[in-house]
C-alpha cells in the first residue's frame, strides 16, 4: 500500500471528499440525515422531501463520490495484492470509477424503461429511486476502507473483513426490507421479477467483472 504513486493526491482527494460531505451536511441537513439512515431504514425513499432540488444535488454528489472511491478502493486492493503495478494505478482508478458511474445510471434508466414498457411506472419509479439511493450509500464503505488502508496500521485482511462485514449487514437489511416492501408485487408479477433479477441484478455484475478483468489484462 505504501507504493501508491503520488500518494499526496489521495490525501487531497480524501480531504476534498470530507469537506464536500461536511458542506452537504450543513447545507442540506434533513436530506443528509435521512440519507445516513438508509443503512437501517428507508425513510428517505418513502418520504416526500420538501426540497427536491437539494435531494437531487445530494444524490448526484454522492454518485460522483461513490464512483471515485470505488475506483480508489479497487485500485488500492489490486495494487496491494500485486494484480497491477504502480504505473497502472491511476489508469485502473479511472476505468473503475467510470464503470461504476455508468453502471448506476444505466441501471436506473433500465428500471424506468422496464416500467414504461410493462406499464408498471409507479413500481419502477419507486424501485429506481430505491436502488439508486442504496447504490450511492456505498460511498461510506469505500471511504472507510480507503482511510483505513492509507492511514492505519491495521492489516489489510482485517480491514477487508471489517468493511465486508458491514457491507453484508447492509445488504441483508436492504434485501429484507425490499422483500417486505414488494412482497405482494413479487408474487403478483413473479415473471417480471425474474426478468428483473436476471437482467438488472445478475447480468450487470458479470459484465462489470468482465470489464475490469479485461482492463487488467
Amino acid at each position: 500500500m505504501y507504493q501508491i504513486p503520488e500518494k499526496y493526491i489521495l490525501d487531497l482527494i480524501n480531504l476534498a471528499a470530507l469537506f464536500i460531505v461536511c458542506v452537504i451536511k450543513l447545507r442540506m441537513e434533513k436530506p443528509f440525515r435521512l440519507f445516513i439512515k438508509l443503512f437501517w431504514e428507508d425513510q428517505m425513499i418513502h418520504s416526500e422531501l420538501k426540497d427536491q432540488k437539494k435531494a437531487s444535488i445530494l444524490k448526484n454528489t454522492f454518485l460522483f463520490l461513490t464512483s471515485i472511491y470505488f475506483g480508489l478502493f479497487s485500485s488500492s486492493i489490486l495494487l496491494y495484492f500485486d494484480y497491477i503495478n504502480s504505473d497502472s494505478f491511476w489508469g485502473i482508478f479511472i476505468i473503475a470509477s467510470i464503470l461504476l458511474f455508468a453502471f448506476i445510471l444505466l441501471k436506473k434508466a433500465s428500471l424506468l424503461l422496464i416500467g414504461y414498457i410493462f406499464d408498471l411506472k409507479e413500481h419502477s419509479n419507486y424501485l429506481s429511486t430505491y436502488k439508486f439511493s442504496k447504490s450511492i450509500y456505498w460511498f461510506f464503505f469505500f471511504y472507510l476502507a480507503q482511510i483505513l488502508l492509507l492511514y492505519s496500521s491495521v492489516k489489510v485482511d482485517y480491514i477487508l473483513l471489517l468493511v465486508g462485514a458491514l457491507a453484508v449487514i447492509y445488504l441483508l437489511i436492504s434485501i429484507i426490507r425490499f422483500q417486505l416492501r414488494f412482497q405482494n408485487e413479487i408474487f403478483r408479477y413473479w415473471y417480471y421479477f425474474i426478468l428483473y433479477l436476471c437482467t438488472l441484478e445478475i447480468a450487470p455484475f458479470i459484465l462489470l467483472y468482465k470489464a475490469i478483468s479485461e482492463s487488467l489484462n
